[in-house]
């Protein structure tokens, strides 16, 4: 029997626990976007868009991504870009998308917290794929 198309939205969400920091998590996935909120304050924070085209490389006959960061909503802090951008790229390639809207609030934003949570928001969301 052929499966049926998802009804959308779909939202996943979950709270986690990275060092001493209790994480709230939530993705929705819509027919053509993703939305996905990390906040350690309860809160969406930061708003960015983040697309990753493939562009070819003029030089040989390889192609590397091209990742754009658009800040939509928040403060201006030099952080969050760098944060959602590494979140949001490894969720987009997670699950084979181009685009999403992340929305960033964290108290803490050091290397290995970043590198901790983007692997466990990668680990909600392959159980409920």
């Amino acid at each position: 029997m052929a499966r049926a198309d998802p009804v959308y939205p779909q939202t996943i969400t979950q709270a986690i626990q990275v060092g001493e920091e209790n994480i709230s998590i939530a993705c929705t996935a819509f027919a053509n976007q993703l939305l996905l909120i990390v906040s350690s304050s309860g809160k969406m924070g930061n708003l960015l868009k983040v697309t990753i085209e493939s562009a070819p490389d003029l030089s040989s006959n390889s192609s590397e991504d091209l990742v754009t960061v658009e800040p939509l909503l928040g403060a201006d802090d030099e952080q969050i870009p760098v944060v959602g951008r590494y979140i949001a790229e490894k969720v987009l390639r997670e699950l084979s998308r181009k685009e999403i809207l992340i929305g960033v609030s964290l108290k803490d934003m050091s290397k290995p917290f970043i590198h901790e949570l983007a692997d466990k928001i990668l680990n909600v969301i392959r159980v409920h794929k």
